[in-house]
């Protein structure tokens, strides 16, 4: 992908000095921290970043990925099936770049067949007369599944409710997919937005292949993601089932059970 295809308001933005004498000698006392972050130019491209950050991707220091776009990074290191986040992660930081705002953004990542999950503050970097010049990411990992039980302290508490071993299961694909992100706050409208399909298709598939499976009657929901967090289904399931997706938190998504 061309990286200068996205259209940035202001052109007068771009501004390589200001780079060099200001935002990497701000930011070079990060690069050793055990810290997740990375700043891009207004193109994309890596203009210092943690050694973490580089680590990830298989690097031993940030010097061997400075200068390059993530979209040279996952190619470089085979990481194809990655590649289609990142028209996605360019819109995020087009936005950041022409709106100034904050955005902050889920990473679903399907590692060591579980779900990493990290989420992503994708911050404006001004110059002293107000413009972005920069973007930087700062990201941290989360367990999603047990921050929502947290806040739900009835989720967390008890044997699982129906009597078979729920990670003994062989669900689909889509059946995790949509069991995952039920379980992580979404209601049966938003899984549906998410996937592109209908609200009544979400429904068929949890009251007539998943909720059976779960000796769960009907469609209900609330008993059935209290089974899956109760038996921690998600740590024991074998088969990875997510594809890579990024979720953006400012698009009015409410994490809720």
């Amino acid at each position: 992908m061309n990286q200068n295809i996205m259209e940035i308001d202001d052109k007068s933005a771009y501004d390589p000095d200001f780079i060099e004498n200001v935002i990497i000698p701000m930011l070079t006392g990060l690069v050793q921290k055990k810290l997740f972050s990375a700043a891009y130019d207004l193109d994309g491209k890596i203009i210092i970043a943690t050694d973490m950050f580089a680590g990830y991707f298989g690097y031993s220091s940030m010097n061997q990925i400075q200068g390059k776009s993530l979209h040279d990074i996952l190619a470089e290191i085979g990481k194809l099936e990655q590649l289609n986040l990142i028209d996605h992660l360019n819109k995020i930081r087009l936005k950041v770049i022409n709106t100034g705002s904050i955005v902050t953004h889920l990473n679903l990542i399907p590692f060591q067949n579980k779900i990493l999950t990290t989420l992503v503050y994708n911050i404006p970097i001004f110059r002293t007369d107000g413009k972005v010049v920069a973007t930087r990411t700062i990201a941290r990992k989360i367990d999603l599944i047990s921050s929502v039980a947290a806040m739900n302290n009835n989720l967390i508490h008890g044997e699982p409710i129906c009597k078979v071993k729920p990670w003994e299961l062989h669900l689909s694909p889509r059946q995790n997919e949509i069991l995952y992100l039920l379980t992580i706050g979404f209601s049966q409208n938003q899984v549906a937005d998410y996937l592109g399909i209908t609200r009544g298709t979400i429904s068929k598939i949890i009251s007539e292949t998943i909720c059976p499976l779960f000796e769960i009657d009907g469609s209900n929901t609330k008993l059935l993601v209290k089974t899956i967090i109760a038996s921690k289904y998600f740590e024991r399931a074998s088969n990875p089932f997510l594809e890579p997706r990024i979720i953006e938190i400012d698009s009015n998504i409410e994490l809720y059970i």
